[in-house]
């Protein structure tokens, strides 16, 4: 079943009315399965996230990536209400440094 819905409208809403959805990629996915899904029980989060196509919603990566989009656009146009904390944004580079290296062979280029 693919999605019936415009996954930046519904994460740019979210995003703007949660502190915790611009930090967390892990709360803004549980929040955009309770906004589409407001059937499904949280306990049963892990089952849609491995199954997502069957519920209808996009996949969690989907997700990060737009969410990370929307951000990097944010941060372009000055738009401050949807950009995460600073503290969590150096986190980000970090994490992202950490894995280049790791994963390039050391041969960081960016």
């Amino acid at each position: 079943m693919e999605p019936t819905h415009k996954l930046r409208e519904v994460l740019m809403l979210l995003m703007t009315n949660s502190r915790a959805d611009r930090n967390s990629d892990y709360a803004l996915y549980a929040d955009y399965i309770n906004r589409i899904r407001p059937d499904i029980a949280s306990s049963r989060y892990y089952e849609v996230m491995k199954n997502h196509k069957e519920y209808g919603i996009y996949s969690f990566k989907a997700v990060e990536r737009e969410r990370r989009a929307i951000q990097s656009e944010a941060k372009e146009q000055g738009e401050i209400s949807l950009l995460s904390d600073k503290q969590v944004e150096q986190w980000r580079k970090e994490q992202e440094k950490e894995y280049k290296e790791k994963y390039s062979g050391g041969n960081n280029k960016g």
